[in-house]
């Protein structure tokens, strides 16, 4: 392997002469000083007139990051400055040192370009004849782009492996047409290139950055052994927000966050992802600008599980984001155990280990984790697991690795829920899915802040899959395609647990069950509870 800090140092040359563009960044207290003197109520009331509905076609004058604003055509696409820098970077190091990377790094960087490839194909394919539209990944128009726009970094590219473009004018104009107004796919993606939809460029960062660790010259944070503590007991329940795939700064994201904290939860969870990397400056932008002052009276305490797009940036971000005072319970550990009323909850680190091309599969590998999960196994029967990578499989039916790991580390005992996010969905699997079947409430809460469909995967000839008990699927009347985004609030009682999950406007959700019966909240008790 390259010694990383004098690629690094060879590197910054080069790339100081390719891009005039460089940015800081920031550090993770970002200053809100017109706001700094509130109280915690006034700070309610304020959320609550910004997120009011009588506000919402004022917001849409709000201007995105720049590299998250909607684009009006795909024959308009623009690489951000991250997704450039980033990839000047990675091509300067397989023109020179390419014959030095070890055989770890060569296989990371050929699976990437598998993905690549595929997802181009798909794109091509899609033109002629019928595809599965969740195949057209959001790294399909990288050499298109590359191409376009760094034609000396697409040769170097080509000359290490990446797939030549192959799209042109035809295939853009086709998907222009198709993606118009949002294509959704199956699991409830959406074509197109508007912010954070597949085609949006700013996921390319993803990419590079997968190249950059993959080559040495981003190298992943140190993994935490100790674990953060904390006790909560409070007779009347404690009432824990819970927000999965939340990090994007758009208006439905602050809306989720904004409703979820006019309940005046004890404790928040973000489940994980703050996009496109969880770098720090995209911690600032779209984690941390929404959160309250840490010194605010009466806020609740908030945590914030690891995931794939934070390993995305090797984890640097999301690490220190955690030295911020709002996550002081956490103790600047990506796991943590919380003893609340009587019930242990274990948030695990899915993603620092995590299998796949930029960590889509989540594992739990290390001996800390695995031993913390061991010690649990006797109280499995009040064990609550969360994590940012899902346990089962989107339809319900499989285990994934996720929890074939967390299942042996807990001497075959299963937990009696697990909430996790990943999937851009609020999803609360049935008895007969594969964990129900094992008798784990499975609870998906990862529909916080990506834009999102109904996907038709989830239904069979319109009756929702029997592995399924409800799905968060209400209509957007503000986005065409769009499902709103949302959360979950669960209240740990003693004897059980109450859960309900919200939509983006503070208003219990409409699930559709099996049996098409709208139901706004459910009550759900272990076996052993009255």
């Amino acid at each position: 392997m390259i010694n990383s800090r004098k690629l690094n140092a060879l590197i910054f040359g080069c790339c100081i002469m390719a891009t005039s563009i460089t940015t800081a960044a920031p550090q993770y207290n970002v200053s809100r000083t017109q706001h700094q003197n509130e109280t915690w109520n006034d700070y309610l009331a304020r959320l609550d007139k910004e997120n009011s509905l009588d506000n919402v076609e004022n917001s849409s004058s709000k201007e995105l990051p720049a590299t998250h604003k909607d684009c009006s055509s795909l024959h308009e696409l623009e690489l951000p400055v991250s997704v450039r820098d980033q990839a000047v970077k990675v091509s300067h190091v397989l023109k020179h040192f390419s014959k030095n990377l070890s055989t770890e790094s060569q296989s990371k960087i050929e699976g990437y370009w598998e993905v690549v490839s595929r997802g181009q194909n798909k794109l091509l394919e899609g033109m002629n004849q019928e595809i599965d539209l969740d195949d057209i990944s959001d790294q399909s128009l990288l050499p298109y782009l590359l191409q376009q726009k760094l034609p000396d970094t697409y040769k170097i590219f080509l000359q290490n492996g990446m797939p030549a473009n192959e799209v042109d004018k035809q295939a853009i104009d086709y998907w222009q047409e198709k993606t118009a107004n949002s294509l959704p796919t199956p699991k409830g993606q959406l074509l197109g290139c508007k912010a954070f939809e597949q085609f949006d460029p700013g996921w390319l960062e993803t990419g590079m950055n997968w190249l950059a660790q993959a080559v040495g010259i981003l190298t992943k944070a140190d993994f935490p052994e100790v674990p953060g503590k904390a006790s909560y007991n409070k007779p009347e329940g404690v009432k824990i927000a819970l927000i999965g795939d939340w990090g994007t700064g758009l208006r439905e994201a602050r809306d989720v966050l904004g409703f979820a904290l006019a309940m005046q939860p004890d404790i928040v969870i973000h489940l994980g992802d703050v996009y496109f990397s969880g770098s720090k400056s995209e911690f600032a932008e779209h984690f941390l600008e929404f959160l309250p002052e840490p010194d605010r009276e009466g806020r609740p305490d908030f945590f914030s599980l690891n995931a794939n797009h934070e390993m995305d940036g090797a984890g640097i971000g999301y690490f220190n984001v955690l030295k911020h005072p709002l996550f002081e319970r956490q103790k600047q550990s990506s796991h943590f155990v919380l003893e609340v009323n009587g019930w242990t909850l274990l948030g695990l680190d899915s993603a620092y280990n995590a299998d796949g091309i930029q960590y889509t599969t989540g594992r739990i590998r290390d001996k800390f984790q695995s031993e913390l999960l061991s010690a649990s196994q006797h109280k499995a029967h009040k064990l609550i697991l969360l994590s940012h990578h899902n346990p089962l499989s989107p339809d319900g039916t499989r285990t994934t690795p996720l929890w074939e790991d967390a299942y042996h580390a807990l001497g075959n005992n299963a937990p009696q829920y697990w909430y996790f996010g990943h999937q851009h969905i609020g999803m609360a699997y049935s008895a007969q899915s594969a964990l129900g079947k094992l008798g784990v409430n499975a609870r998906c809460a990862g529909h916080g802040g990506i834009p999102t469909a109904r996907g038709s995967m989830y239904f069979n000839q319109n009756k929702m899959l029997e592995t399924i008990d409800s799905y968060s699927n209400e209509p957007d009347a503000y986005r065409p395609h769009h499902i709103q985004n949302g959360f979950m609030i669960i209240t740990v009682r003693d004897s059980h647990i109450e859960e309900a999950y919200f939509n983006q406007h503070g208003k219990q959700q409409v699930m559709i069950t099996p049996s098409y019966q709208n139901i706004h909240t459910m009550v759900l008790c272990p076996p052993h509870c009255e």
